[in-house]
């Protein structure tokens, strides 16, 4: 990602993050560590998905106030080939859109937390 659309995707998710707050209609946003996995709710800010061009979707949920979490779901080009499962999420996670809010469970990782579910919420 290039570092102009880093920083406007920091500038809209601090201005969504703005924009919501004190709003208590969507839900809490929260994030939660139980069993080894991080479940995280929240609205989604930013996507960016690069699975047509073998790469993977990273995105981005406000939470708690000003904080940020960072979602990531791998390429879908894998030897073996993803199972129906694995295809299924990547599905739910590209009907996501900037705005909703979603809930992800993932794996803490170095670089976001790796996507295993997904849903998206009612707002």
């Amino acid at each position: 990602m290039s570092s102009v659309r880093r920083v406007l995707s920091r500038a809209i998710a601090v201005a969504v993050v703005a924009a919501s707050a004190g709003c208590s209609s969507g839900g809490p946003a929260s994030v939660t560590e139980a069993g080894g996995l991080v479940t995280v709710v929240g609205q989604l800010t930013a996507i960016d998905d690069a699975t047509p061009v073998d790469g993977g979707v990273t995105l981005t949920v406000a939470v708690q106030g000003e904080a940020i979490e960072t979602l990531t779901f791998g390429s879908l080009f894998t030897s073996p080939p993803p199972g129906e499962e694995r295809i299924a999420l990547y599905q739910r996670i590209a009907e996501a859109e900037v705005g909703g809010r979603v809930r992800a469970t993932g794996e803490r990782r170095e670089a976001g937390i790796e996507i295993v579910a997904f849903e998206i919420l009612e707002s």
